[in-house]
């Protein structure tokens, strides 16, 4: 997992030009926000999304165009389109999400209505793994440090997908921007996910296995 991630992060950094990093705050939500602070901060994402991000500016604004080559897509899609069958509601969310200095993966549960959340931090090299559940057409994660965020999809005016890690801090509602890993891998991937290793982060490891977490295609019923 954190190979992994700090391939593709840095994939991202040389595209864009990055070669130095802010460190990323890490800190627990003080409650889940309520569904009008979540609008409230879908309404602020799709206005800066609509507006060019300054020349220089680090990923992600929320104004990336999506980059993927159909092969990409054919990938991605046929994934999220098989655990559509049988973890509908979590479907749309799978798959590797990143921000200039950070990663949000979203793996598949075989507990239906669960998904899996690692968030991996490049400048802090600091890794959080969360279950997460549906709730009202966006994922509530439970555990840890991560608890009380709400993690919200979106596309912007290009389609490209991204997601919002949403929660209250110092009582006000604040989100982070993830775009989706694929919109800057030209090449078709070989996997979609890969789970994470033992020898990475037992820790991790353990909770991932525990939770009933897989990086696979849903068995065939």
């Amino acid at each position: 997992m954190e190979a992994r991630s700090l391939f593709y992060l840095t994939v991202i950094l040389a595209i864009l030009g990055i070669t130095s990093l802010p460190v990323l705050a890490i800190g627990r939500s003080q409650r889940y926000p309520t569904a009008a602070e979540i609008q409230q901060l879908i309404r602020q994402f799709r206005q800066q999304a609509s507006t060019p991000a300054p020349e220089g500016s680090i990923c992600c604004a929320g104004s990336e165009r999506d980059l993927r080559s159909s092969a990409t897509r054919r990938v991605a899609d046929s994934f999220v389109r098989a655990w559509s069958r049988v973890n509908p509601d979590i479907a749309p969310f799978l798959g590797m999400w990143v921000s200039n200095n950070a990663s949000v993966t979203v793996y598949p549960s075989n507990v239906r209505g669960r998904a899996c959340v690692i968030l991996f931090g490049n400048a802090d090299n600091y890794e959080y793994f969360s279950t997460a559940t549906f709730h009202q057409g966006h994922l509530r994660l439970n555990d840890g440090v991560l608890a009380n965020r709400v993690l919200v999809r979106q596309r912007n005016q290009f389609g490209t997908p991204f997601l919002l890690s949403t929660g209250i801090y110092d009582r006000v509602p604040d989100f982070t921007i993830y775009i989706d890993v694929l919109a800057y891998i030209r090449d078709r991937p070989a996997q979609v996910l890969s789970s994470p290793n033992s020898r990475d982060n037992s820790r991790i490891y353990q909770q991932f296995n525990a939770a009933g977490c897989t990086a696979s295609l849903p068995n065939r019923r």
